[in-house]
């Protein structure tokens, strides 16, 4: 999924070889309708710290099920908005904590190639 995210402010000063952790949260919990649908109305909308609190015991078939989600966005700055990089491959399963399979540094233009683990 294509991304064009800001870099939050307060980031701006930090080493470019690390992603931006809040982006990722944030963006993960945003995405969390898509891999468990039937909690999406009791996920909080913007505790970083929530992600990977998925809840336990859907009655949904296809929540049992690995999911992935491949995220990139845009590096670099624009006049003055810097943009967040932090491109990323986020495993996704209910009842189980999410995993950050791998991810780029703020300003790295890369192709970030990840294998999904069987």
């Amino acid at each position: 999924m294509p991304m064009a995210w800001l870099l939050p402010k307060h980031q701006e000063p930090r080493v470019d070889s690390f992603p931006s952790l809040s982006t990722i949260n944030y963006w993960a919990m945003r995405c969390l309708p898509f891999f468990n649908p039937q909690t999406a109305s009791t996920q909080p909308s913007s505790s970083a710290t929530a992600v990977g609190d998925a809840a336990v015991g859907d009655a949904n078939p296809l929540s049992s099920k690995m999911r992935y989600l491949a995220a990139t966005n845009h590096v670099g700055t624009e006049v003055k908005p810097t943009f967040a990089g932090s491109s990323w491959v986020l495993q996704m399963k209910v009842g189980q904590r999410h995993l950050l399979l791998d991810s780029l540094g703020t300003k790295k233009e890369a192709c970030l190639v990840v294998t999904l683990p069987p």
